[in-house]
């Protein structure tokens, strides 16, 4: 299985780094996960807030690998629990995907170009979450669907 994670910004607390390489490393041995950290130019940072997502979607369209399914972490994105959300992983490379790339987009969301070139929304929280703890969050419920696929004793239900 192969997962390319990509995120707007570079994160800014420590407990962040340490958090998201934790994560990393438990999910090596299970697939393979690549990072990309999209810096955003200070052309795009000064922009309105309202052209913001359109010019971030631009900088990382291209980095989402063909054949690959492209899901987008939106606050009004679909919920799963985490049995649910395994299955979700599960059945997109049944369903012949090559790979799964997940979006954390800018603080002002994803562009609507973005969202119709999407496979999914999905949502962690009904809470808005901010962008630095997301990344740990998602990279922690990977970990937790995949345990969950190959039946190994992470997850407790």
């Amino acid at each position: 299985m192969r997962f390319t994670v990509i995120w707007i910004g570079a994160a800014g607390e420590g407990y962040v780094a340490e958090g998201c390489g934790l994560y990393l490393k438990k999910l090596a041995p299970m697939a393979q996960v690549s990072v990309e950290e999209i810096t955003v130019p200070k052309s795009i940072r000064s922009l309105a807030p309202t052209q913001k997502p359109q010019k971030e979607f631009e900088l990382w369209q291209s980095k989402v690998p063909n054949g690959s399914a492209l899901w987008l972490l939106d606050e009004r994105g679909k919920q799963f629990n985490s049995l649910a959300f395994a299955k979700e992983i599960e059945g997109a490379f049944v369903r012949g995907r090559s790979s799964i790339t997940m979006v954390i987009g800018g603080a002002f969301g994803h562009s609507e170009q973005a969202k119709k070139e999407a496979n999914a929304l999905i949502s962690f929280s009904q809470m808005t979450l901010n962008h630095d703890l997301i990344r740990v969050v998602l990279l922690e419920q990977l970990y937790r669907g995949l345990s969950i696929i190959k039946g190994l004793p992470y997850h407790n239900e």
